[in-house]
């Protein structure tokens, strides 16, 4: 099946070189991993306006004239404005920049769409090898400490695509303001609760994890978008993210 992995992100010329690492970090993580998801494509999905590169084997691409073919493995795709975030449940940036994973997927033919936002990161081979077998449905895993599908991880399938359209469709319409949850919100059609893992960035999540499971091995974990949360992490798990 024809993939692409993306994660959502925010670029612009003020961005600060930490913020710069975060999505540096993550292609670091996945790019020598493409081929244990079975991904052909990379995009960064960008709500900014600026023609940001990363680096020189990137392609930068405005949103609103995509090329008919795609030059470059990984790409960056930004807008003509900046939506960002109003408050806790009001952000269309994200929106926007999700669900164009749809146009994305409709103007080059792809079968699959991988999602893993960039502060996210896949452990275990067994994930990975659940995340490449994956062809039907919407899947994502699970966030146990707060009860609800774990959007940062999802898998849209081919027989699933006309839902990602109607929410891309209902997200213009709307201008891209759901003002709720997206983990509330997308029609997920499977939630994987048999991974382990959870957003340890969070202190709260972390701590409530290292007084129930801090002996289980972790699938993924999250919330983790800098070297020195992962070197954090280090004194509590074995985390195989070299940095």
């Amino acid at each position: 099946m024809k993939t692409f992995l993306f994660c959502t992100a925010f670029l612009n010329k003020e961005t600060t070189a930490h913020s710069q690492q975060r999505y540096l970090l993550w292609l670091y993580y996945y790019m020598p991993k493409l081929k244990q998801l079975g991904v052909d494509y990379v995009f960064l999905i960008n709500d900014g306006q600026d023609d940001i590169c990363l680096h020189e084997d990137i392609g930068v691409l405005p949103a609103d004239n995509l090329p008919s073919v795609l030059e470059y493995e990984v790409n960056i795709i930004y807008f003509k404005d900046h939506l960002g975030r109003k408050d806790i449940i009001d952000f269309p940036g994200w929106w926007r920049s999700f669900t164009f994973a749809h146009v994305l997927s409709q103007k080059y033919g792809f079968q699959k769409i991988i999602h893993i936002e960039s502060d996210f990161f896949v452990l275990s081979d067994q994930l990975f090898s659940f995340i490449k077998k994956t062809k039907k449905g919407w899947v994502s895993l699970f966030c146990n400490h707060y009860n609800f599908p774990e959007t940062a991880i999802q898998v849209v399938c081919k027989d699933h695509f006309e839902s990602l359209a109607k929410m891309y469709s209902k997200a213009i319409d709307r201008e891209f303001s759901f003002n709720n949850f997206a983990e509330y919100t997308l029609p997920f059609s499977d939630v994987q609760k048999g991974f382990t893992g959870d957003r340890l960035g969070e202190l709260e999540v972390l701590q409530t994890w290292v007084s129930l499971y801090n002996e289980r091995a972790l699938d993924y974990i999250g919330q983790i978008n800098s070297v020195t949360n992962i070197n954090f992490m280090r004194r509590f798990f074995d985390i195989p993210i070299d940095v």
